[in-house]
């Protein structure tokens, strides 16, 4: 009799993950947290590997961006699991004051979640231009009506890359290093 499944079944990936052929390897080949998510660092062993292995896993099941600066300013941490988040506290927790002149602004993101991005952007703007629908958590279904709705809002150029894990690394990079 054939097993038969739905959508509600088989939400587990499971991975077996063998650290070495040795029993027990030479303390050596183990590695260590020196440069932990690039491959090619001189600290990488058997362990940080499979540290790599379990981030990677972990990374990929959503997509995601975080804001990492605005015109050089490095922000803390923008995505924070289990963070207690309600309407709009972004605007008190995830914001950065600009001169009420100041036209345009450089800002630093990341996206994470896939190993390539075909295209992302941003749209910013002031907080008092804000439609109260928008909750700084949940992406607009429509985002050219939210343009529209807010004529105000800028949009940075659209850009492409790989993320961290992709096997060139995170493309393009910023100067610290980070993914547009």
């Amino acid at each position: 009799e054939k097993t038969i499944y739905n959508e509600s079944m088989l939400r587990v990936f499971n991975m077996l993950v063998e650290t070495s052929n040795d029993k027990e390897p030479s303390r050596k080949t183990l590695g260590t947290t020196e440069l932990l998510v690039q491959s090619d660092s001189p600290g990488t062993g058997h362990v940080s590997r499979n540290v790599r292995l379990a981030l990677l896993a972990i990374d990929i099941v959503e997509p995601y961006v975080a804001v990492q600066g605005v015109n050089d300013v490095l922000l803390a941490d923008d995505v924070i699991p289990l963070t207690f988040r309600n309407h709009r506290n972004c605007r008190t927790s995830k914001s950065i004051q600009l001169s009420a002149n100041k036209e345009s602004a450089n800002i630093q993101w990341t996206v994470g979640g896939g190993f390539t991005v075909d295209s992302t952007w941003l749209v910013w703007g002031k907080w008092d231009d804000v439609d109260a629908s928008i909750n700084g958590m949940d992406q607009p279904l429509d985002p050219s009506a939210f343009l529209t709705k807010n004529p105000s809002f800028s949009t940075t150029s659209v850009q492409s890359g790989t993320g961290q894990f992709h096997r060139d690394g995170p493309q393009p990079r910023t100067n610290n290093g980070a993914t547009n």
